[in-house]
């Protein structure tokens, strides 16, 4: 009962098509992904997919799953019924988009029409949408917001950059985030682990925290030695407790785990431009807070409701 989606009949054959009348093609996850190549060995985890359901077995092996396919249909453990229906799924959709009668060229995109499409106006105006009822606000010190340049107009921005999961993306920035808060007429600075903000010459800390939660990543918290610099030392330092703070965490959702006693914190749940700059919205007043957590982001953790006061100004 605890094996992979793609290799449970009770998932993709008894509940998805059973349950819920699902009549579409289903596709496996990617199978070399730890998720299955954990769980099988591939001899049996090819022939299993589309027995339990799958239709299409995404990133084969060349040269080898097509050989364990039939290996399994030889010796019982996928039947013939239902590596038919799989064929019959794929070319039926085939034959719904047009595959057959237009060639590549025309069923393709470039990537400059992709561009352009997804940059339309329509949808830009979903992602837009998307993004105001999603952000969620789960703990805030009273007094702290809306923020306000002339009460907070010092401000000094640590972000993370982790390294893109994939080579092909683009690095981290939070621009979009930064922007909404100049525009606003705040003095917006970066961090510097040589010159440490203080309350002296900062009115307001920002945490921009985008790590997403993915299996090539060896754990999901706050690194606070390289966040911070310094190693050990860094590691130690936390600034709440002198400077008023606001967490955002455009990735993992549970990072109050890590930093229960923060006052203020934001769940926006993916680093895309229109989730930063909803957030600089929401976090200035100029839109309502609508969303509603889907997890529990207190992760269990009684004490990390509790927000305290602010920091006391001189």
């Amino acid at each position: 009962m605890y094996e992979p989606a793609s290799l449970s009949r009770r998932l993709t054959t008894d509940l998805l098509r059973g349950h819920l009348g699902f009549n579409g093609l289903v596709v496996s996850d990617a199978t070399p992904m730890a998720g299955l190549t954990g769980w099988a060995d591939r001899a049996t985890a090819v022939p299993l997919a589309i027995e339990a359901g799958c239709d299409v077995f995404l990133f084969p092996v060349e040269g080898v799953d097509a050989r364990l396919m039939e290996e399994g249909l030889r010796t019982g453990r996928l039947s013939e019924a239902r590596l038919e229906e799989a064929c019959l799924r794929v070319l039926a959709l085939k034959a719904a988009l047009g595959l057959h009668r237009r060639p590549v060229s025309e069923r393709i995109a470039t990537l400059d029409e992709a561009r352009a499409t997804l940059a339309s106006p329509a949808h830009v105006a979903k992602s837009e949408t998307i993004a105001r009822r999603s952000v969620t606000l789960v703990k805030q010190q009273e007094g702290l917001l809306p923020l306000q340049p002339a009460r907070y107009p010092r401000v000094v921005v640590i972000g993370d950059y982790p390294e893109p999961l994939m080579p092909i993306m683009p690095r981290r920035s939070y621009e979009p985030f930064l922007g909404v808060l100049r525009e606003a007429g705040f003095d917006v600075r970066e961090y510097d682990q040589a010159s440490l903000p203080t309350p002296a010459d900062t009115d307001l800390i920002i945490y921009l925290l985008g790590g997403e939660a993915t299996i090539a990543a060896t754990g999901h918290g706050i690194d606070w030695g390289r966040l911070h610099g310094g190693g050990f030392r860094g590691s130690m330092i936390r600034f709440w407790a002198e400077i008023p703070t606001v967490m955002v965490s455009f990735g993992q959702p549970y990072l109050l785990n890590d930093a229960p006693q923060l006052g203020t914190y934001v769940n926006a749940y993916t680093v895309q431009a229109p989730w930063q700059r909803a957030v600089a919205r929401k976090l200035l007043g100029q839109e309502a807070w609508e969303g509603v957590s889907p997890v529990d982001p207190f992760c269990g953790d009684p004490s990390a409701r509790f927000s305290g006061p602010l920091p006391v100004r001189g």
